[in-house]
């Protein structure tokens, strides 16, 4: 049973280094220091995960069960679904901070 989650947890690390060089790059836009070399492979990173995270969950979904039928594994395609919407969330949040950050030092 933990071949097939997996793929999930390893997409998860990768997930948690995307996130961190996100939050690195915000704090070096706060610092008001480059933070381009850390901001490109941590969208690469994101953008590569999420679309792992949707193989994984279009897999989960079209399953198929020990007697040759459909049979969705439900937990895979929730907690990668989960993961995808945080990651989306913190992205989001990311975006609107670091846009913040650089309004408040143009203008100061």
């Amino acid at each position: 049973q933990w071949q097939r989650i997996w793929p999930v947890f390893g997409a998860s690390n990768q997930l948690v280094a995307a996130l961190a060089l996100l939050v690195s790059s915000c704090w070096l836009v706060s610092m008001k220091k480059p933070s381009r070399f850390t901001l490109i492979p941590a969208v690469l990173m994101l953008v590569t995960t999420l679309a792992a995270f949707a193989y994984q969950m279009v897999n989960a979904f079209r399953a198929v069960g020990p007697d040759g039928g459909s049979q969705p594994q439900w937990f895979i395609f929730m907690t990668a679904g989960v993961l995808v919407v945080l990651a989306l969330a913190v992205f989001y949040e990311a975006v609107v901070s670091m846009k913040s950050i650089k309004r408040s030092g143009s203008s100061a």
